[in-house]
């Protein structure tokens, strides 16, 4: 480098002498072959998304070809020989053939519109008109993919009913086994083996997530300086496929809690409260050593206010409530959600406090309960009917308030579990009824229309909500 005269002081920036020609011309050079490398690199980078893009909407056509006609083996292999096999037994329940195949019909009727749509654009090369273009195809019958919620909803139905009868009926496996061989046309035809039936079934609820799939990666390697209207085109129907399979598997989880919530009230043995509501969900269930203290809800004892006895249960937790029942599935009581504080002893140990602001607990009948400090004396569901007098008798001995309940799990994981889970639950709550409050405080219903209308708790204390829930 040039360095300034040994008198003046120069900076760099401003007063700094010319390079000589020399350097000027390799630097100008330099700049010319940096530039050049740049434009190839990204000329490079360019031609490599377009050739995976192509690749993208030849397999978006080429999936739909083969979806297409797995679909058509389902319906002619093996819906066709079992509706016939259906008709010729009197003991077959035909719901339970519509309950196996459901909507089948439909999305292959709409996936043979979208798989006609595609060959049309592909024969132009996809040059044509606006429609014509896989992403906006699959765009234009993003709405009817809906149908989908049908299916996913009543897919575990269809397995189930499937295995019942395979166990049950002989006729009826060999009828499928039957079904996966191909008649041959022609005496040198090699007979062909298909999948087995469950095989196929599957197939429709994977199809949305693929769809998301693929167009996730048309959008990743797209340019929207390049070619704007496809690219526009593409974020369109990858958001609008994107909808419709989350509202999918949102259904479908809707469905599975509200199976398993039937399930459960059937399970549960003398159990006097209805565990179906429109916002109560499924959270966690397990098993756990409870250590309940004497004179809890529910509870009358002669023991101090430190006795307790452990029992071991099966616990069930949902967003606004908590269940538990013994190894019988009888049930022994419950708790609201609703205030509830949560804390672990300690770091290395399994047991965990939960405070309950309501709770009730049904112990053990007669010598077979757990005597322990003191022993349990009489116990009185709050939930019973009766006359006004056991009422009475109730409300002496009704929920209990503020109960701290000992916990312990069978391991430190599943101990973290249930604190995460009921905090999560807790919070939730708090953030359900605050925002109802909110919602009620706005309406311009009146108050006294307003309280005759809510629905009493299923933890409340006082005879009124008793009457209410009985």
């Amino acid at each position: 480098p040039l360095l300034p005269s040994r008198g003046r002081r120069m900076s760099r920036s401003t007063n700094a002498p010319p390079l000589p020609m020399r350097r000027r011309r390799v630097a100008v050079i330099q700049a010319a072959v940096r530039g050049y490398l740049g434009r190839e690199r990204t000329e490079r980078k360019g031609r490599k998304r377009k050739v995976t893009k192509e690749g993208l909407e030849r397999e978006i056509v080429e999936a739909e070809e083969k979806y297409v006609q797995n679909l058509k083996i389902l319906q002619q292999q093996f819906k066709e020989p079992i509706k016939n096999h259906f008709d010729s037994k009197r003991k077959y329940d035909p719901q339970d053939f519509e309950k196996i195949f459901n909507n089948l019909d439909s999305i292959l009727q709409l996936h043979d519109s979208v798989l006609e749509e595609l060959h049309s654009g592909d024969m132009n090369g996809w040059k044509g008109p606006e429609g014509k273009s896989p992403a906006a195809v699959l765009a234009k019958y993003s709405h009817m993919f809906k149908i989908y919620s049908h299916y996913l909803i009543h897919y575990d139905t269809a397995v189930d009913l499937l295995h019942k009868y395979k166990k049950n009926h002989k006729s009826f496996r060999k009828m499928l086994e039957k079904c996966r061989w191909d008649t041959p046309r022609g005496e040198m035809k090699m007979r062909r083996m298909y999948q087995d039936i469950t095989s196929y079934m599957i197939m429709p609820c994977q199809r949305i997530p693929r769809y998301e799939l693929l167009l996730s990666g048309l959008k990743k390697n797209s340019w929207p300086e390049q070619d704007p209207d496809s690219y526009r085109l593409i974020v369109e129907a990858h958001a609008r496929v994107k909808a419709v399979a989350h509202q999918n598997d949102t259904t479908q989880r809707i469905t599975e809690n509200l199976q398993y919530i039937r399930d459960l009230q059937e399970r549960i043995k003398g159990l006097p409260i209805s565990l179906f509501s429109s916002s109560r969900y499924f959270l966690h269930e397990g098993s756990m050593r409870l250590s309940i203290p004497i004179n809890a809800g529910g509870i009358e004892g002669g023991g101090d206010s430190h006795s307790a006895y452990a029992c071991t249960c099966r616990v069930w937790l949902f967003t606004d409530l908590m269940i538990w029942a013994d190894d019988s599935d009888e049930y022994r009581g419950s708790a609201d959600l609703g205030g509830v504080m949560v804390s672990q002893l300690t770091e290395l140990d399994n047991t965990f406090k939960i405070l309950f602001p309501k709770f009730w607990h049904r112990p053990y009948s007669g010598g077979s309960s757990p005597k322990k400090a003191g022993a349990v004396v009489s116990w009185r569901s709050p939930f019973a009917r009766g006359s006004r007098s056991s009422r009475s008798k109730q409300e002496r001995a009704p929920f209990g308030k503020d109960v701290t309940v000992v916990a312990e799990a069978p391991n430190k994981r599943e101990t973290d579990e249930w604190i995460s889970r009921i905090r999560r639950g807790v919070f939730d709550l708090e953030e359900h009824r605050s925002s109802l409050e909110r919602a009620r405080m706005r309406s311009p219903v009146s108050k006294s229309s307003s309280t005759r209308s809510e629905a009493p708790s299923i933890l409340s204390n006082s005879a009124k909500s008793m009457d209410a829930s009985s």
